[in-house]
């Protein structure tokens, strides 16, 4: 499994591609996201400054935190079980255009991607935070992108 070492250390890693050598599942956790909202209302505070030089922005939205929170529960290739969180963005708009029935778009996003597991191959894209290297955490890693093109065996051609 991809080990990130703390931002001093030479060979810092805060991006990767991975493939996973199985998938064995989704798995869905509540989420609360009052401490979100509170955060993003935080970071309007401080900030306070117009980031479109004057121009009305008010379409211009905070994105709402969901009230879920998706992992792949994979193996590496050293057979060592693993969940990361899912933070992709195309998650995260397939929620949202269910979010009307949460039992609904959980069943939508599981079922998105239970597709990917069975009929694509999969790779993910790593991210890490700062705050996670700082705090040592051993795997800072979470899944910021999926990348799945389809499943296909080998090409014969007849010379």
């Amino acid at each position: 499994m991809l080990q990130a070492s703390k931002p001093s250390i030479p060979g810092f890693i805060s991006l990767a591609v991975f493939k996973p050598k199985l998938i064995r599942r989704v798995i869905v956790e509540k989420r609360e996201v009052i401490e979100d909202m509170q955060r993003q209302e935080e970071i309007k505070q401080l900030f306070g400054v117009d980031m479109f030089d004057g121009e009305d922005y008010r379409a211009f939205q905070q994105a709402k935190p969901m009230d879920a929170v998706f992992k792949y529960e994979f193996i590496d290739e050293n057979d060592s079980k693993h969940a990361y969180m899912i933070e992709d963005w195309e998650l995260y708009e397939l929620y949202r255009r269910f979010s009307y029935d949460r039992k609904v778009a959980i069943s939508k996003v599981k079922q998105k991607d239970e597709s990917l597991i069975t009929d694509c191959d999969v790779f993910f894209f790593l991210g890490t935070r700062l705050r996670d290297h700082r705090q040592g955490r051993p795997n800072p890693w979470s899944i910021i992108g999926v990348f799945y093109p389809k499943k296909q065996s080998q090409l014969t051609f007849d010379l």
